[in-house]
């Protein structure tokens, strides 16, 4: 059975997707490599922003999902500058992405891709309001291939493609930045635990004797991971955006079954 470059390719991006979620959770000096990457970045001061915005841009141009990342940018560098650099690399990356889908795919690639039935009714809503529609898609919780090449392909041109881009990360950039910065550390991030404090011995009264002092234990402090006050409203926001992607998303996918129905019923 011959397999097709595109399934390999999946397959691929899954794999590798999975073996990089479960060293983040469970490896310690993946976790400590990655946070060792992220001091250096954010010793290179303005190189090194520009240096995390081409790397971000490539990563959206290869569709691969960001919101880990981006998150990230809320550790290493103070909140203002953060969401600059996300908008920034958010911006390049769908410019990359536009160009690809419009110069790079074949014109067989961009027909097949909006072959589906989803696509031909997505279509047909970007064609009547291109700017409201494309905004929704931009909002929506979709996988990024269809946000990034499934807009571009769709009939918009650059000038309101960039438009929407740039309404959409204007406002999902602070959220994601100020989640970032409730952590001190990546390695406090991946984890996402308290700091252990050690119960100490305290001396209590001595012997009249010369006996030895009488020792007792402080209290011991629950060294569970504790989140603060302020983390969880910031993770909360973030948390109420992503179900607002999702209803949009969902909404957006009645709508499109609406115009396949209707196409539908015109033809027969």
């Amino acid at each position: 059975m011959k397999i097709s470059g595109k399934v390999t390719l999946i397959i691929i991006y899954v794999v590798v997707t999975f073996i990089a979620t479960a060293s983040l959770q469970t490896n310690p000096l993946f976790q400590q490599a990655l946070d060792n990457a992220i001091k250096s970045i954010q010793d290179l001061g303005a190189p090194g922003m520009l240096f995390y915005i081409l790397v971000s841009a490539v990563l959206m141009t290869l569709a691969i999902p960001l919101q880990f990342i981006d998150m990230v940018v809320g550790i290493i560098y103070p909140l203002k500058y953060a969401v600059l650099v996300l908008i920034g690399s958010k911006l390049l990356g769908a410019a990359l992405s536009f160009y690809a889908a419009n110069h790079v795919l074949s014109e067989d690639s961009r027909r097949g891709y909006t072959q589906s039935t989803y696509l031909k009714g997505l279509q047909e809503l970007v064609r009547r309001e291109p700017l409201k529609y494309g905004l929704l898609i931009r909002f929506s919780s979709i996988p990024i291939i269809i946000r990034n090449y499934g807009l571009a392909v769709l009939p918009i041109n650059f000038a309101q493609y960039m438009a929407c881009v740039f309404v959409q990360s204007s406002v999902s950039s602070p959220f994601q930045a100020l989640a970032g910065s409730q952590f001190t550390s990546f390695m406090e991030f991946a984890t996402s635990s308290g700091s252990t404090k050690v119960a100490e011995p305290v001396q209590l009264y001595d012997f009249a004797e010369g006996g030895e002092n009488a020792m007792e234990l402080k209290p011991k402090i629950d060294a569970s991971p504790s989140i603060g006050g302020e983390r969880l409203v910031s993770m909360g926001i973030v948390i109420l955006g992503m179900l607002c992607s999702v209803f949009t998303a969902y909404k957006i996918k009645r709508k499109v079954e609406e115009i396949n129905k209707a196409a539908e019923e015109k033809t027969e």
